[in-house]
């Protein structure tokens, strides 16, 4: 079953290839507005907003125009949309530029080297001026006529190819993206399998971590370091229950293997299965860095130091723990197998 985020992008994905597969037959402006819907949706605002500058012909309120424009940049402060506005309009100036020759500077409204309008202007531009070149008797006025309607056939193919490209892009992405999520979804369903199976306690622990890690506060980060620990120690406790006495590894080092080391407990417990030394190697310090960032992120969550506590550090603790455990739990089926 796909998730919302799946959903979208395959809908997503869907109005794309639609796009690039009839970006021959459509009219240009057509495509555009396919492009400008898509990358709207997936808040693309540089794209959509050189869409919208292809789009929208010239003039009307100054007014409405930034507020379609703070549309394509949601979430961002007024300051930040008036810079990416500017930068923006140099950049689709710079496109829309062209080197017109001394004898055509007349013909071009106020004598600039700026080609303005939509895309719908500019094709109009493009039609009058070869058709203006097929009525002149002269030779000279034809070849003007004949050159100001290349430039802007010129623009035109530049914002062909620009379009184009995007969806190329776009579909690329897209298409990772879900492959991607396929092989995370396959890689979820078959941990969450094995953790039903044989501990279905974690898995509601699992669940409970996740929910705090998205409620955002301080707290709420807490518990959902505290579910971490809960959940190695649990996974302990099923492939390498405690034991009284300490036990010496391969390399003669002792450890302590009671109730509370489960650390060291799952230490072991990779190191006693024969996955290969560079597997082992990488679980173990796997293992480590999970411990350590647990037990550094609960100290200063309990010693009130809140600013150090990230969202991003404390998922990253939920997604290891996550990813260890389905590997810890592999390696424990396939030893009972065995």
């Amino acid at each position: 079953m796909q998730n919302g985020n799946d959903t979208n992008s395959t809908e997503i994905l869907n109005l794309t290839q639609t796009a690039l597969s009839e970006f021959e037959s459509l009219p240009l402006d057509g495509s555009a507005r396919r492009a400008l819907r898509i990358a709207q949706v997936r808040g693309d605002g540089r794209e959509a907003w050189l869409l919208r500058a292809d789009l929208r012909p010239s003039g009307g309120s100054n007014q409405l125009r930034f507020i379609e424009i703070a549309a394509l940049f949601r979430d961002t402060k007024y300051a930040e949309i008036a810079a990416a506005d500017k930068s923006l309009r140099d950049i689709w100036t710079d496109e829309r530029s062209v080197k017109i020759p001394e004898s055509m500077k007349g013909i071009v409204s106020d004598d600039k080297e700026v080609i303005v309008g939509s895309i719908s202007d500019l094709l109009e531009q493009k039609r009058y001026f070869e058709s203006e070149a097929a009525k002149q008797k002269e030779g000279i006025a034809s070849f003007t006529m004949t050159e100001r309607a290349r430039l802007s056939a010129d623009i035109i193919e530049r914002i062909r190819v620009r379009i184009y490209s995007y969806l190329c892009r776009v579909e690329s992405e897209l298409r990772f993206s879900l492959v991607a999520n396929d092989i995370m979804e396959a890689y979820r369903q078959r941990i969450d399998s094995q953790l039903a199976e044989v501990a279905s306690d974690v898995l509601e622990q699992f669940t409970a971590a996740y929910r705090r890690m998205n409620e955002g506060d301080v707290e709420s980060r807490s518990h959902a370091l505290a579910s971490c620990r809960r959940i190695l120690k649990a996974i302990a406790d099923i492939v390498y229950p405690a034991r009284s006495e300490p036990v010496t590894d391969k390399t003669g080092k002792v450890h302590d293997v009671s109730d509370e080391k489960y650390i060291n407990r799952l230490w072991l417990f990779i190191d006693d299965h024969s996955i290969g030394s560079t597997i082992a190697k990488s679980m173990h310090a796997t293992l480590a860095e999970v411990g350590a960032r647990i037990d550094r992120l609960n100290k200063l969550a309990n010693k009130g130091v809140h600013a150090e506590v990230t969202v991003g550090e404390v998922e990253w603790c939920v997604v290891q723990t996550y990813i260890f455990t389905g590997e810890i739990l592999r390696l424990n089926s396939e030893n009972d197998a065995s």
